[in-house]
């Protein structure tokens, strides 16, 4: 209260100066002043109860007398007196003397603040409310900047509150708040008592606007706890509705338990020492509000510790709930290490168990799939009887796809298959199990799981995604038979606006072109074009029809429809500009050619100019099949300086073999070009310096590289492998292209150099559409097969026929295929890579004389030694030009024969090979001479002829 209030020792003072004038009058005079002087020390003591028995005392003894009914006495004694009744619990007393003050000292402006404060206090202590309301507002009205005007106000709230009128308190509580003249504890306190008030009266979406739209200052605030509790239950309302943003910022403001006991009893410690200093500074009228309102304050937070101490650690519960929020905002960083924490932290284990799962799901949500593949695995380890096992080990599947791991995928699943059959995800699981079938390449397994989820769950969502997946298995597999048979079912099935059916009529156009049925194959893709000309496939379908057009040799045709394939078409576009260059080369006309990946090169509306490098190798090219040398050699070198450093761009090694190309015509055609002038040897040795000096790391690389194709195109295999694994020693992955990368990973993997795998896995994670990927597929597989694990190569191999059936090195590795199946165990699949091996015409020569004593292993293997021999002495007598698989059929056969007995024929075996070898392969002959020497002894006699029968003649 203002200073303006009466004080104890002023009180006092004016008692003793109003008697001391009469002091003479006698001992009466002396007894009222003694009495008053005793009614007001036990005031100043707060001994109220004395001093209301004293006040009373006065006025039964004095109260005819006229120095006790003077004005200036009673304008002093009143409020005391009222104020005694008031903290005595008799407020109809006090009532009565503040009203008397009232009637007759309403000007005493020095004692009316305290007298209208107080008079308000008695009304409520009486329970006349509405009263106590009218006083405390005329009080604020008179004195709205005295700090004390904010406590009337709280105390009209609590009033308003009391008489049911919640709204009407709110109202008053966040006037208050707003109120910038008033101290800002008692605005944080009005703001915080709305806040209980609104979730008391389930006002959840009021309750949470005042928490949201509050500057609240946590680290003065009292009441900590309440805003605490009050967070935390507005925080789990907006979790259940899905207002995830909503919920954290509530939930920041919820310390753990022990933090907020540690807070709430700081907090009362700081308050008690407050009150303390302000009630040694406050006057009595002062301390008439004060006094009450922290003795009320401090009464509420000493309940709320006890409540804190008592009550039931709400922490764990509470931060699983905040990760979940966190989860639910798109916010899995946050979420991780929440959940995290609380996994490894020292709670129940029901909470630890939860918090684990939901860790998986959000270092999912990461796409964190390595860590997440650990925090699960931990998981199962840690709860193996969990409920959420089954969900855990399809998570770890699920990452496993995400990582490309698709054999440890389709583990986990069939273990989930196997061990979990009724579970609620049985079919999911299934039909994840043949989708990764398929990256796996293994369709018929993709099929049988795609049936089986149709059969148990033919009525779920997934059963039409499930029957389109079992066609794509059979397109897939390039049995386009089967998938249009499919494909068309399903066309059938599905209703025209079905999401499923663009794709599926994409697909049939795909299996007939596939079928090369390309008349059937246009008019199905020129339907789906009418169709669904805003679908997805839209784009694809255009180059497909491009494609089927020049399988028709309507080549003109074909260029339109490419030519109609724009930038917005991603991927697809460079692929159409290449086509229409592929047809121009076909048509052999040149000078389309050159023009048109000329006007390719000099586009400047792409963001981004793909294959450029490559375009400019292909103009040319066309310009030297016309003879225009002079304009061949700057597009090349062009090509070189801008794209050679540049490790995205592809075909410089091209590049440089039609720069080689160019140099020899030029020595022959137009010797006195500068670029003829030197030896080309001498051009390459130079640019390979200036690339090393100007560190131009990655053309250095590919000039080496170059340099190494040349040395072993001429024999020196040694130097060429040198220059590679200094290529290798000296340059880091991942400033190599995708031919450079390809070029080292596998040439580094055929020496038996485990680094290989940092450039093929470079190769596949930097470039996985680059045609070049199919080198990284053989280096990989022969990673697999030098640390004898067979089954890991043969995936990588299947996948480089799969994908890319026309690459330099399929026959290399058809053969290495069956090698591989053969010493996994695989021998029929194997055989069969070995016969179609044979039936390839390109691969004539080695190769089919590679695959011949590939089958001779193979029934060597299975206990076919008759059939082995067979395939060997095919080798020997028809493949005598390969003295290495020569040499090697007649060894095995002779000991096939040896083994089966037949000496004779093993002898005769071996000298062939004696004869052979003379001219072939001298270092066999020691060997085969030893042999035959040594079953010389061991042979059967000779049989003898059959005689002829006698002729006998007569007379």
């Amino acid at each position: 209260m203002s200073r303006r209030g009466l004080s104890a020792r002023a009180a006092v003072a004016v008692c003793i100066l109003l008697f001391s004038a009469t002091a003479a009058h006698g001992q009466r005079g002396q007894t009222l002043e003694s009495v008053l002087q005793q009614s007001v020390a036990a005031f100043s003591a707060g001994d109220y109860a004395t001093a209301a028995t004293l006040f009373e005392e006065m006025e039964r003894t004095f109260g005819r007398e006229p120095e006790y009914r003077a004005d200036s006495l009673q304008a002093a004694i009143l409020p005391m007196r009222g104020y005694a009744f008031l903290l005595t619990d008799r407020a109809g007393d006090a009532i009565r003397e503040f009203e008397r003050f009232l009637e007759g000292f309403a000007t005493e402006e020095s004692k009316l603040p305290f007298v209208l404060f107080a008079l308000a206090q008695a009304y409520q202590g009486a329970g006349d409310k509405a009263r106590a309301i009218d006083t405390f507002g005329r009080y604020i009205r008179r004195y709205p900047r005295t700090p004390e005007a904010a406590v009337a106000t709280l105390r009209v709230a609590a009033l308003e509150e009391h008489r049911g009128n919640t709204g009407e308190a709110i109202r008053v509580l966040n006037a208050l708040y707003d109120n910038e003249r008033a101290a800002f504890t008692l605005r944080q306190q009005a703001r915080l008592r709305a806040l209980q008030l609104a979730l008391e009266g389930g006002e959840t979406a009021v309750a949470g606007d005042i928490l949201l739209g509050t500057d609240w200052a946590v680290a003065t605030m009292p009441e900590r706890s309440v805003l605490a509790f009050a967070a935390l239950h507005i925080g789990d309302a907006w979790l259940e509705a899905g207002e995830t943003s909503r919920a954290i910022a509530a939930y920041r403001m919820v310390p753990p338990l022990d933090t907020l006991r540690t807070l709430q009893a700081a907090r009362l410690d700081e308050t008690r020492r407050a009150f303390a200093a302000r009630r040694a500074a406050l006057d009595a009228g002062s301390a008439a509000v004060w006094v009450e309102y922290y003795t009320g304050l401090i009464a509420r937070l000493e309940a709320l510790l006890e409540q804190l101490d008592a009550a039931e650690d709400y922490t764990p519960a509470f931060l699983l709930r905040y990760g979940m929020a966190f989860l639910g905002d798109g916010r899995p960083r946050e979420a991780a290490i929440v959940f995290g924490d609380l996994a490894e932290g020292e709670w129940p284990a029901d909470i630890r168990e939860e918090a684990h799962y939901r860790w998986i799901l959000a270092l999912q949500e990461r796409a964190a799939w390595d860590e997440a593949l650990v925090v699960a695995d931990r998981f199962l380890k840690d709860y193996p009887d969990s409920s959420e096992a089954p969900a855990a080990l399809f998570l770890i599947a699920n990452a496993y796809q995400q990582l490309n791991r698709h054999a440890d995928a389709t583990d986990v699943l069939t273990r989930l298959i196997d061990g979990f059959p009724g579970h609620r995800l049985w079919s999911r699981w299934l039909f994840t199990r043949g989708f990764n079938y398929l990256f796996l390449d293994a369709y018929p397994a993709a099929r049988l799981d795609f049936a089986a989820y149709q059969e148990h769950a033919g009525d779920q969502p997934l059963a039409d995604n499930a029957a389109v997946w079992h066609a794509l298995a059979w397109f897939f597999e390039d049995n386009y038979a089967e998938a249009l048979d499919e494909f068309r079912a399903l066309a059938e099935h599905l209703p025209p606006d079905h999401h499923l059916s663009p794709g599926v009529y994409y697909r049939m156009a795909s299996s007939l072109y596939g079928l090369r049925r390309y008349e059937d194959a246009l008019e199905a893709v020129d339907g789906y074009l009418r169709s669904y000309s805003e679908d997805r496939y839209n784009a694809e379908a255009r180059v497909l029809r491009g494609d089927i057009l020049m399988g028709m040799a309507r080549l003109g045709e074909a260029v339109e429809t490419f030519a109609a394939v724009g930038p917005a078409a991603g991927r697809l576009f460079p692929y159409a500009v290449f086509q229409i260059g592929k047809i121009h080369r076909a048509r052999e006309d040149y000078e389309a050619m050159a023009s048109h990946f000329a006007a390719y090169a000099r586009r400047t509306d792409l963001d981004f100019h793909p294959r450029l490098g490559e375009a400019l190798y292909w103009l040319g090219w066309a310009q030297l099949q016309r003879g225009q040398l002079d304009e061949a050699l700057p597009v090349f070198t062009e090509a070189l300086d801008r794209f050679g450093d540049d490790r995205g761009q592809d075909e410089i090694q091209a590049v440089l073999g039609a720069l080689e190309r160019l140099h020899a015509r030029l020595v022959r055609e137009d010797p006195d070009n500068p670029f003829a002038a030197a030896p080309f040897d001498q051009w390459i040795a130079e640019r390979t310096e200036a690339a090393r000096r100007s560190g131009k790391t990655t053309l250095h690389a590919r000039l080496d590289l170059y340099r190494a194709d040349r040395l072993r195109t001429g024999g020196h295999e040694d130097e060429a492998d040198a220059l590679v694994i200094a290529v290798a020693g000296r340059t880091h992955p991942e400033h190599l292209g995708p031919e450079e990368l390809g070029i080292v990973g596998l040439r580094l993997a055929e020496l038996d150099f485990f680094t290989a795998g940092d450039y093929l896995d470079r190769l596949l994670a930097d470039f996985p559409a680059s045609p070049r990927r199919g080198l990284a597929y053989l280096g990989k597989a022969r990673l697999a097969l030098r640390v004898d694990q067979p089954a890991e190569a043969v995936p990588w191999l299947e996948r480089l026929l799969a994908e890319l059936p026309m690459h330099p090195r399929a026959v290399e590795t058809r053969l290495l295929l069956g090698r591989a199946l053969a010493a996994d165990g695989r021998h029929s699949r194997a055989q069969e890579v070995y016969e179609e091996l044979l039936r390839l015409r390109e691969a004539r020569g080695r190769p089919h004389a590679e695959a011949v004593a590939g089958l001779a292993g193979l029934m060597e293997a299975t206990g076919r030694p008759g059939r082995a021999i067979a395939y060997h002495q095919r080798v020997y007598n028809m493949y005598r030009a390969y003295p290495g698989l020569a040499v090697e059929a007649y060894r095995r056969s002779a000991r096939l024969f040896e083994d089966l007995g037949d000496l004779r024929a093993a002898h005769r075996t071996w000298s062939e090979l004696i004869a052979y070898a003379e001219r072939h392969r001298p270092e066999a002959r020691a060997e085969a001479r030893g042999e035959a020497a040594r079953l010389e002894p061991l042979l059967p006699p000779e049989p003898e002829p059959e005689s002829e029968p006698a002729v006998s003649g007569g007379a």
